[in-house]
């Protein structure tokens, strides 16, 4: 199942606290998502408008080798934006699950690296401890890490790669080698 966008939301300036646009989950009116779904050929597309004027159009597109996710955000509001961030939740069940992220990879110029890699930690976790969590992983060197690499965001843990990847790309081993 792909939840895409799980939530969106923006910066205004550097270092300033999220606004929200959108979220899947809640009754709020105001982050509630007006959806218009279309197909062409391989590809699942659809166009979201928000309350507050932002739009997001989606694209979901079956190739050879996976599947490729697009977004394109188009801000209908007064103001410019330094960040915003639409992120796209894949939930893979058993026997498809990286419950701990140790078969999960993401690019840098030098090659793969675990997604996780910067948290060690979690391999002495237990599930319970380690979920509900997000791995947010930058996918340009211009975007500034986060401040904060570990946060609590509405009872869920979002660990933050310090490390930005090359290209927006992951991919996760279908057996651990």
């Amino acid at each position: 199942m792909i939840e895409f966008p799980e939530h969106a939301w923006t910066r205004r300036s550097e270092g300033a606290e999220p606004e929200w646009y959108y979220r899947m989950y809640g009754a709020d009116p105001r982050y509630e998502g007006k959806v218009t779904w279309s197909q062409t050929g391989n590809s699942l597309q659809y166009v979201m408008t928000v309350p507050s004027g932002m739009e997001l159009r989606g694209s979901a597109t079956l190739e050879d080798d996976g599947v490729q996710i697009d977004y394109r955000v188009a801000n209908a509001t007064s103001g410019a934006f330094v960040e915003t961030q639409a992120p796209t939740c894949i939930k893979l069940y058993r026997p498809f699950t990286d419950v701990f992220l140790e078969r999960t990879y993401v690019h840098h110029a030098d090659g793969l690296d675990l997604i996780a890699s910067e948290t060690p930690e979690r391999l002495a976790k237990n599930a319970e401890e380690w979920l509900p969590c997000r791995y947010i992983v930058r996918c340009s060197p211009e975007v500034a890490a986060p401040k904060d690499r570990v946060e609590r965001l509405e009872g869920i843990t979002r660990y933050h790669k310090l490390r930005a990847a090359d290209a927006p790309f992951m991919a996760t081993e279908s057996a651990p080698a």
